[in-house]
């Protein structure tokens, strides 16, 4: 990726699954934080629906989806 790129992206901090992330995107703040919490809540809803808390699945699952 060039330097021009790197300077385009900003840096957020997320909370997904109970966990915070620092993560650098070149999307907007709004569009960021729409997709990480579409992201926690779809982790919230398999958990719940499996009875498993287990984050690594939860992901997986989420991933797969």
């Amino acid at each position: 990726m060039s330097p021009a790129a790197d300077s385009r992206k900003q840096t957020y901090k997320v909370r997904i699954f109970n966990q915070t992330y620092s993560i650098s995107s070149s999307a907007s703040e709004a569009e960021f934080q729409q997709i990480a919490d579409y992201v926690d809540h779809l982790m919230h809803t398999i958990a719940s629906r499996s009875g498993s808390a287990d984050s690594t699945r939860a992901a997986v699952m989420a991933a797969m989806h």
